[in-house]
Formats: structure tokens, sequence, C-alpha cells
């Protein structure tokens, strides 16, 4: 099978599970394949990707014949032509991209615990997002010089080439303490993700843009410290960042080792994954000034045993509260009006639950894994679900459909 010229971009999923193809030819209009695009084309042998893609997704060729014959696999990293598809968790030590390679696909190299060092040739145009995610033994990421679009500090760590984006601190790097450079503007997806040495970050005045997974899963991460001259953004007394005006909570240190956390009542936005794996919380405070609270951010909160949502809040988002395994109460209040998806997933301590008239909405998921319910009930005048006969379940009223029990 041939894309069409007209092709730009293969979207997410376009292809996936497409037993029938068995060769396809990605022509130079296309710029950009989507995760597992081509994921579970067991029978796709034969690959053709034109030069001119600049960014390949998660799992794009994942489980196709192409991607399972050893033979394609080069000590332990997959190519197809001159882009870098993958490397096997297996791989070790120093690891030197071949000549010639224009793209390495997101998370390519993600969870290679003994890569221990990696070096990238002038010809790399495009590294996808979370290409060296969790390298728990990488210490350093060497460019080279005549690279026109990368460049290393002497840390080791990567960024674009005129310095203003960080795309990736070495996780097995043994700083504990690191200052961003002046002239960084942005610090991208998955920049410090799972550093795991790294006792505190300064952020400089100059930064304007830390994106959401930026800081993140970093177990010893004590606290994120920023220059009093920077306009975006602000810490408290605890290494917490905020955004200036202190109004969004944006990211919780999480090797901080407090128990109790209390929210100033300046905040009214907690962002996606602020307090996401702070295992040491027992008690997180949140103000009722607080209307928004993001995707996943409580999720992995483990010790965290009770929490109040306020008055104001109309969503509990996207995994929200999944795996709170210790989370025995939550209070929803009669504002909110939708529950993600796996909003509660795997809240295993969770007893009770009543879902107020107010929501109309419960996402795939949101409870399951809470083996601790024993009483869960929908308020009577709920709109859409009912628990009628005091079942201990929730169901959609107009369709007589179990929802969750």
């Amino acid at each position: 099978m041939k894309i069409p010229n007209s092709v730009t971009s293969i979207e997410n999923s376009t292809f996936y599970f497409c037993n029938r193809l068995t060769s396809i030819e990605i022509p130079d209009s296309v710029r950009s394949i989507g995760d597992y695009a081509f994921g579970e084309c067991y029978n796709l042998k034969h690959i053709n990707i034109s030069d001119s893609v600049i960014s390949i997704g998660e799992g794009s060729f994942s489980e196709t014949e192409y991607y399972d014959d050893e033979n394609n696999w080069e000590n332990g990293v997959l190519y197809i032509g001159n882009h870098l598809i993958a490397a096997s968790e297996d791989i070790s030590g120093n690891y030197i991209i071949k000549a010639s390679t224009k793209t390495i696909a997101d998370y390519a190299f993600a969870w290679c615990e003994d890569l221990t060092d990696i070096e990238i040739p002038d010809s790399v145009t495009n590294i996808g997002k979370g290409a060296f995610n969790d390298c728990g033994s990488l210490t350093s990421i060497t460019v080279a010089e005549n690279n026109q679009h990368y460049l290393s500090d002497e840390y080791g760590v990567l960024f674009n080439k005129d310095k203003t984006t960080l795309i990736q601190y070495p996780v097995g790097n043994d700083r504990t303490e690191y200052t961003i450079p002046d002239g960084v503007i942005i610090i991208g997806d998955c920049a410090f993700e799972h550093c795991y040495n790294l006792t505190s970050i300064e952020v400089s005045d100059s930064v304007i843009s830390v994106e959401n997974s930026g800081i993140f899963d970093c177990d010893n991460l004590v606290s994120i410290v920023v220059g009093n001259n920077n306009q975006m953004y602000s810490n408290d007394e605890f290494g917490v960042l905020y955004n200036k005006n202190k109004t969004t909570l944006i990211r919780y240190p999480h090797g901080n080792n407090r128990i109790e956390y209390i929210i100033p009542n300046s905040v009214t936005n907690i962002r996606d994954e602020a307090f996401s794996t702070c295992r040491n919380l027992m008690s997180i405070r949140i103000p009722d000034s607080v209307t928004t609270i993001g995707e996943r951010a409580f999720w992995g909160c483990e010790n965290l045993i009770g929490i109040r949502v306020p008055e104001g809040v109309s969503n509990i988002n996207d995994g929200t509260f999944s795996y709170c395994e210790n989370l025995t109460s939550i209070e929803i209040p009669n504002s909110v009006t939708s529950i993600g998806d796996y909003a509660f997933y795997n809240c295993s301590g969770l007893t009770s639950i009543e879902i107020p008239n107010s929501v109309t909405s419960i996402g795939d998921y949101a409870f399951y894994g809470c083996s601790g319910l024993t009483s869960i009930s929908v308020e009577s005048g709920n709109p859409i679900y009912d628990s009628r006969n005091n079942c201990n379940a929730i169901i959609e009223t107009s369709t007589n459909t179990l929802i969750f029990g």
C-alpha cells in the first residue's frame, strides 16, 4: 500500500490492528506518524519511510512482522531507513547512533536501564518526546558539534541548538543540584522525568514555560527554586512551584518529606499532575478558592488518607485520584458535573462514595479496582444515574445499564 501524496500526517492508531496490511510506503508529503499508527499490524513486513518524516510517535510500528523480525535489529536497535524506531531494554553501556539517522522516535530508548551514554550524530534533525525517558543509568547525552538542531552541555544535558529549550536531563547523572542556564525559555515535556538523584532544581529568570511533565516523579526532589526576577513563576517556602501570582499550583516536589500541605487561598487552579507520586503526603488541604483540578493531579499519592474537593469544582478529571491506595474517604460536592476516566482507579482503600445529583457523566473505569468499597450510592434526584432499591451500584437510568457495582 502506498499512502497518497496528498497526505501530510498519519494520525494516532490510523491503521492499528490492520492485519491485511503487508507493506507500506510513506511518501515525501508525510511529516508525522502518530502513536501506534501501524501498531499490531502483525503481517506488515515491508516498510519504507521517506526522509521527509520528522516526527514518529510511540509504538508506531510495534508488533508488526518487521518489528518482530530480529534480523531487522542492529545491536539491539531498530531502524527503518534513516529513522531510529526503538531500542531493546537490554541495550547497555555506550551507544553511538548510526550516522545518517534523521529522526529518533518518541520513547525510542525509554526504560533502557543499563544505557550509560549516548552519542547523537550531526545528521539528526528531530528527537522525539521522552526518547531517553527513565534510562536509570544514563549519565550523559553527547551531541556532535556540527549538528544544526541540538547541543549538549558539560553535564550531558540535551538542549535545542540555540539552548532555549531544555529537552532532557540524563536520569542517571549523579548530581544532586542543577541550575537551569540563563537563556533557557522552555523546560520541555519529560525533561526532568524520573531524575531520582536530584534534590534541588533552580529555575532561571529566563524560563517562561514549564511543560506538564517537565518535572515529574523525581523521588528525592526536595525543592524547586525560582529566580527572583522570573516573570512567570515563583516558589513558596516549601519549594513548591507556582505561577508568578500563586493562582496556579504547578508542581509539588516529590521528595519533600512533609506529611501535610495546606494550599494557599490564592490558588484557583491545581495543574495536571501537580501532586502526582508525592508518596509522603497523607493530607492535602484544598481551599474553597480552587475551581479547577487537573488530570492526574493526585495520581499515585499512595499515602493520602482523605481529601475534600471544594464547592466550585465542576470536574473530577481523568485519573485525578488514581492509585491513591490509602484514600479512605472523599466528599464529592454538588458542583461536580462529571467524573472522568480512571478518576478513582485502584483506590482500594475507599470504603464508601456518594454520587451527588449534579453528576451527569461518569467516565470509563472511574471506580475500577476500588476493592474496598462497601457502599456506593447515587443521590436521589440525579437525572442520569440511580441506585435503585439500595443496591450498592450506579445504574444509568434510561438504559438500565449497570455502570459500577
